[in-house]
C-alpha cells in the first residue's frame, strides 16, 4: 500500500499518522462547534480533546504493547516509534475514558455531556484512521475469495502474513462502519433525551460492529481466548461487554430523564 505518503526533505510523511493528526484536527473543530451548542465553552473542551488526544494514543498504545512485551521488551525504543502503526482501538475508547472522566471532574463538567458531544466525533475518526490503517497494510483480514479481497504487498505486515494471497480488507470495512456510523447518531440524536444516552448507542453499536468484523480479521493465535470450545479474540470478549454495558447504561440514562419529569 503506502505506509509513507511523500516527503518532505529528510522526513517521511506517513500515512497512519497524518490521518490521525488529521481526525484529530476535524474532531477540535467540530466537537468545539457542537459544545458551545450545548451550553459548554469551547476552549474548555478544546482542553479536553488535548486530554482525550493523549490519554487515547497511551491507552491505544499500551494495549498493543503489551500482549507483545517478548518483541518489545527487547526493543523498548519501539514502543515509541507510532508511525509504525500499533495502536489497538479500543485501548484508545478506554483510555479516552478515564482521561475524559478525570478531565471532567477536575473541571466539575458533565462527563455524559462531554460523552455525547464525542460520538460522533469518534465514529467519524475511527473512519478515518481505518483508512489509514489499509494504506499502512495493518490491522488486515484473513484470506477470502470474495470479491473484496486485497492482495497487500510484502513491504507490509498483511503482505509478510499473507504473500499474493487475497484477504479481507477488514480496514476498510471498519472505515465504512465509521462513516456510516456517524451519520446514524446524527440522525438518532434529536431524538434522544437522557444525557449520555448518544454515547452508549455508539457504544453498542460499534461493539456488535467490532465482534462481527473480527470474525473476518488476523488475529495471532496466541492472543485468542477459547471459551467452550471456540477462539475468542480479546476485542470481541470486549465487544460483548460493551453491548451488554451499554444496553444497561442506556435504559437507566433513559429511566432518569423518565423520573425527572
Amino acid at each position: 500500500m503506502f505506509p509513507t505518503l511523500f516527503e518532505i526533505g529528510p522526513f517521511p510523511v506517513r500515512s497512519y499518522g497524518l490521518l490521525i493528526a488529521i481526525s484529530f484536527a476535524i474532531g477540535i473543530w467540530w466537537g468545539k462547534v457542537r459544545a458551545e451548542k450545548r451550553g459548554m465553552d469551547g476552549i474548555v473542551f478544546t482542553d479536553l480533546v488535548v486530554a482525550i488526544l493523549i490519554a487515547s494514543v497511551l491507552g491505544a498504545r499500551l494495549a498493543y504493547v503489551i500482549p507483545f512485551w517478548d518483541e518489545y521488551g527487547s526493543h523498548p525504543l519501539r514502543i515509541f516509534k507510532l508511525w509504525e502503526g500499533g495502536l489497538t482501538l479500543y485501548g484508545g475508547i478506554f483510555g479516552a475514558i478515564v482521561g475524559s472522566l478525570l478531565f471532567c471532574s477536575y473541571k466539575k463538567i458533565s462527563f455524559w455531556l462531554a460523552a455525547d458531544i464525542c460520538a460522533p466525533l469518534v465514529a467519524l475518526g475511527i473512519g478515518i484512521t481505518r483508512v489509514g490503517c489499509y494504506l499502512n497494510g495493518c490491522c488486515f483480514g484473513v484470506p477470502t475469495s470474495f470479491w473484496t479481497g486485497t492482495i497487500f504487498p510484502a513491504t507490509c505486515a498483511a503482505g509478510r502474513e499473507y504473500p499474493g494471497i487475497p484477504i479481507h480488507p477488514s480496514q476498510l470495512y471498519d472505515a465504512a462502519f465509521g462513516f456510516a456510523l456517524t451519520g446514524i447518531l446524527l440522525a438518532v440524536e434529536p431524538k434522544l433525551r437522557g444525557r449520555g444516552q448518544l454515547w452508549l448507542v455508539f457504544i453498542m453499536l460499534y461493539g456488535a460492529n467490532r465482534y462481527l468484523q473480527d470474525l473476518l480479521r488476523y488475529f495471532d493465535p496466541e492472543t485468542t481466548v477459547r471459551l467452550a470450545g471456540h477462539a475468542f479474540s480479546g476485542t470481541q470478549l470486549v465487544s460483548l461487554a460493551m453491548v451488554a454495558v451499554g444496553l444497561a447504561l442506556f435504559f437507566l440514562r433513559g429511566r432518569s430523564v423518565a423520573k425527572s419529569h
